[in-house]
């Protein structure tokens, strides 16, 4: 099989065979030396086509010889593998099974050791002499012209010498022709051939021998094939290819057995990468199958309960010394544990025993004295390191350092280790031990370094929860203290809520404060509540104060108190008013009137404030409320003209020479909030003016100032955007009306100002329009943009078509002048459907490129029959690069075809110089006002340059 050289056979008769140079034939030969037969020739083709002997054969018949012929046809399938060496049987004379005997196709062999009679007959002893020369197998290279070979001839084709057939068998007849011609044709691809049942077979009437290959040598590294390639090739070359298709119920495209000895391999290969299922291995042995759900490799283990299923050996040796081993170790096949690598759909790698069975996973290593289980993975879950059988998700054993905990760097760490009490100590390179969130230790103490109790932590049996601060030493004193380097360290002891803070609540030794009555601070008494302080108490009374005898004064009431304070605690109100001033008469003067006329003042004569560190109701009511309520029915002159809440502020300087500046706000309001700890979300407004009348003609907010001051700071309007109240970039409406967006300092009537980029977005609903206009008439005088008088330009975004149009308006005409289409991207210029990225509809001039100096220009103009003409102020249109005319032609100034360009249907493209007037000349010369220019016309390569090739006329 492969590309061999092919001889040619003809006999005297005309039969014709192409077969390969190895291949046998039954035939009578010469009785020559191996000099005479040419035998280095014939080395040399046996060894181009040893390697496999194959025919290409067409019309090939079966037969049993000379009995029975057969004229089945040869196919894959009708070809075994498995027969023994050629036997022939059945003979008739002239021949019979003693007198030609068994006849074996000798193996291949190389082409050094192939001698002019490489085959040959066994057990010849009987052979019948048939014009003096035995029948014999020869291969084909050892064949000449003038040699006879065995043929099969219909009845009566061949005479005898008084012109009658030799015999008249049913079945035809064998014979031996003359070889008349042997030819060598070019190589071609050739097959193997093994004919069924018989081992022979004939082929355009040639009697030819079974290439069954089988080996009953008994010497020693004996091959029973062996193919080699070793020529240079370009490409790849193939030492052995074997391929099986059809439709067969199993293909099998190559089948390796060895048995029989006391070591049997079915297939070793020596060297190379091998691939199954690529044709490109990267690896020793690399193994691809293209779908998904195809096992790459398939380990079944059989009835060896014991046997390896995988194993990779460290040293070659087959010790099972491995880095990787999978066996079965069990007394059931139905029990067999293979554990099992594989990957998730989710990428996952998972290393999984069987799922029928209940065991677990050992992970053991050697430490040079022997093997000894290093983890254990159990099949609840639990993953011991050390123990065989772990009692918990992780469970290291040891008896020193069970677990370490180490930075990145390798060097620093947390050591966990449990001693033979059960006592957990952690001691790490570092000096502390952080636990970020809360500490719960149930039924333990906390101990010094001396492990005597320090803190105790209990829970009673009424669920109180006890932290208890304890010292083994009677008598001793347990300090709580803020300790440390640093100073100005406060302590803070608390209650939650509304619950009492007690201190010493059950004990009857006295509460010293800050050292105590006896020396500085003061004492709260335990057995009486008394509180005695060395020092000065100030602060708010708490206590009784006897107002009986302001109830109801006679005359006004004034409390001079100098340099002290008064403070009205109403701390068991809930619900009436804690201080109310009422007046029932009262018209023109002041209910509550706070003043002061002091000229250095920096307090506040009010102060309205609600504060509290902790809260658990919600804050619904106001903290100052000014409200203005009265119902008029009937009357005149019952106008209400008052403010109901007026802040004023009113300065008069009158003092020469100097400067007095205001710089406080008239009216200051704040909105804060500070977020500790939870979600604060604020959804109120800081100030919020309401309009509540159905038939107002006046202002929500009215803003006005009378300052005519051009200044960057001077404005009606400002509005800071930064929780600042100097923000560089607000939105303000400065002293002339004009608005600035993002700047200070509005330079026209609007002044949108951006560091980045500057936006304006206008929002509409579904499709409606989106406008601005530009007009030079006021549009609400007139009604809308293009009405009369009202002539300008809108930008128009229209959401129905979803384009951007610009139009323009002289009175009431409507033009559009700029389309871009949202979708495409085309950009219309008088059009408002462009068809292109770039479509100008005009009847006239479409495009014009103009120089910078305005004056010179190239015009663009497609007229009504889809010509486009470019007309340039100067003499000339260059193309820089090459110009590429399809299917046209370029003609002169007539609109007469003065170049045509084609294509022929030879594929040949052609440029003709041409001309409509009849006899008319074509100028092909080179021009201009210069004086000795040359034309130069040249073909390509060592093609010829025709002139006049095709014409009648002279060339001049």
């Amino acid at each position: 099989m492969g590309t061999k050289e092919i001889y040619e056979l003809t006999t005297e008769t005309g039969k014709r065979i192409e077969t390969t140079a190895n291949h046998p034939y039954l035939a009578r030969t010469k009785l020559l030396k191996e000099s005479d037969i040419g035998q280095q020739q014939s080395n040399q083709r046996q060894s181009e086509s040893n390697s496999h002997s194959g025919v290409d054969i067409k019309n090939v018949e079966f037969f049993n010889i000379f009995h029975n012929l057969n004229q089945d046809a040869i196919n894959n399938e009708t070809i075994a593998n498995t027969k023994s060496p050629v036997n022939i049987t059945n003979l008739f004379a002239p021949f019979t099974l003693e007198k030609l005997g068994t006849i074996n196709a000798a193996p291949n062999q190389p082409a050094d050791k192939l001698t002019n009679k490489s085959e040959t007959t066994d057990d010849q002893a009987g052979l019948i002499d048939i014009n003096n020369t035995l029948p014999q197998w020869t291969k084909v290279i050892y064949l000449n012209k003038g040699d006879e070979i065995a043929v099969l001839s219909p009845i009566g084709s061949v005479l005898n010498g008084s012109g009658s057939p030799k015999r008249t068998d049913p079945n035809g007849e064998l014979q031996f022709e003359k070889i008349i011609s042997i030819r060598i044709l070019p190589a071609k691809h050739v097959y193997d051939l093994q004919i069924a049942n018989t081992h022979n077979f004939v082929a355009n009437g040639i009697v030819a021998h079974n290439t069954y290959i089988n080996s009953t040598a008994t010497t020693a590294s004996v091959k029973g094939l062996e193919i080699a390639q070793s020529g240079a090739i370009t490409g790849t070359g193939y030492g052995l290819y074997a391929a099986k298709t059809g439709a067969s119920t199993t293909n099998v495209g190559g089948y390796f057995s060895a048995s029989g000895a006391t070591n049997n391999y079915g297939l070793i290969v020596g060297a190379g990468n091998v691939g199954i299922g690529t044709t490109g291995p990267g690896a020793n042995l690399e193994i691809y199958d293209s779908a998904v759900s195809g096992n790459q490799i398939l380990f079944t283990i059989g009835s060896n309960l014991n046997t390896t299923a995988f194993y990779v050996d460290e040293d070659g040796d087959t010790s099972l010394d491995g880095y990787l081993r999978l066996e079965a170790s069990q007394t059931a096949l139905s029990s067999v544990s293979v554990p099992t690598i594989y990957n998730s759909n989710s990428g996952d790698l998972y290393l999984q025993a069987r799922t029928n069975i209940q065991k677990n996973i050992h992970f053991a290593t050697y430490n040079g004295t022997a093997i000894g289980t290093r983890m254990t993975i159990d099949n609840s879950g639990n993953v011991g390191v050390g123990t065989t059988g772990p009692d918990a998700k992780l469970d290291s054993l040891a008896t020193t350092e069970q677990l370490r905990l180490t930075y990145t760097d390798g060097t620093v760490y947390s050591a966990h280790t449990v001693d033979s009490s059960g006592n957990l100590t952690i001691d790490n390179t570092g000096t502390k031990t952080i636990i970020a969130d809360d500490l719960q230790i149930t039924g333990g103490d906390i101990l010094d370094s001396n492990g005597n109790e320090s803190i105790r932590f209990g829970t009673t049996a009424s669920a109180v929860n006890e932290a208890t601060l304890t010292n083994a030493a009677t008598a001793g004193t347990v300090l709580l203290a803020a300790t440390g380097g640093d100073t100005d360290i406060a302590l803070s002891i608390d209650s939650k809520g509304a619950d009492a803070l007690n201190l010493n609540g059950t004990a009857t030794g006295d509460v010293n404060i800050a050292g105590g009555y006896g020396g500085t601070g003061c004492t709260v008494t335990n057995s009486n509540g008394n509180l005695s302080c060395n020092g000065t108490i100030t602060g708010t009374f708490a206590g009784t104060l006897p107002w009986s005898s302001i109830i109801a004064p006679t005359a006004n009431l004034s409390l001079a108190h100098a340099g002290y304070t008064t403070a009205f605690t109403f701390d068991s109100l809930t619900s009436a008013d804690a201080f109310a001033l009422s007046s029932t008469s009262l018209t023109t003067g002041t209910a509550l009137a706070l003043s002061s006329t002091a000229t250095a003042f920096n307090g506040e004569l009010l102060t309205l404030s609600k504060t509290g560190s902790s809260g658990s109701t919600a804050f619904t009511s106001d903290i100052a409320n000014v409200t203005y309520s009265q119902t008029f029915n009937g009357g005149a002159g019952l106008d209400s003209t008052g403010n109901v809440l007026d802040l004023s502020r009113a300065i008069t300087l009158n003092n020469v020479g100097n400067t007095h500046t205001v710089s406080g706000a008239g009216v200051t309001v704040s909105d804060s909030g500070t977020q500790t700890a939870g979600t604060l979300t604020w959804t109120g407004d800081t100030m919020r003016i309401a309009q509540n009348y159905t038939g107002a003609n006046s202002s929500a907010l009215n803003i006005t100032t009378a300052s005519t001051d051009a200044g960057t700071s001077n404005f009606a309007l400002r509005v800071n955007d930064d929780g600042t109240f100097t923000d560089s970039t607000p939105f303000v409406v400065d002293e002339a009306g004009q608005v600035g967006i993002g700047t200070t300092g509005p330079l026209s009537k609007l002044n949108v100002y951006g560091a980045t980029n500057s936006n304006v977005l206008l929002n509409t609903l579904s499709t409606y329009d989106s406008y601005i206009d530009l007009t030079e008439a006021n549009s609400e005088a007139n009604g809308a943009f293009g009405n009369a008088n009202s002539g300008g330009f809108r930008m128009v975004y229209d959401g129905g078509d979803n384009k951007f149009y610009l139009n323009s308006a002289t009175g009431v005409t409507i033009n559009t002048r700029l389309t871009v289409d949202r979708d495409t991207g085309n950009v219309g210029i008088g059009t408002a459907g462009p068809d292109a990225k770039l479509d100008s509809l005009a009847l006239t001039e479409q495009l014009r490129l103009t120089y910078t100096d305005g004056t010179v220009y190239s015009a663009h103009t497609v007229d009504s029959s889809g010509n486009l003409t470019i007309d340039n102020t100067g003499t000339k249109t260059i193309i820089a690069d090459d110009l590429q005319i399809t299917g046209g032609d370029i003609l002169d100034s007539n609109g007469n075809e003065s170049i045509r360009f084609g294509t022929t249907a030879s594929a040949v493209n052609e440029a003709t110089l041409t001309n409509a007037a009849t006899a008319g000349t074509v100028l092909f010369a080179a021009t201009g006002g210069d004086t000795d220019v040359a034309l130069s016309i040249d073909s390509k390569g060592a093609d010829a340059l025709n002139l006049n090739g095709t014409a009648t006329g002279d060339v001049n």
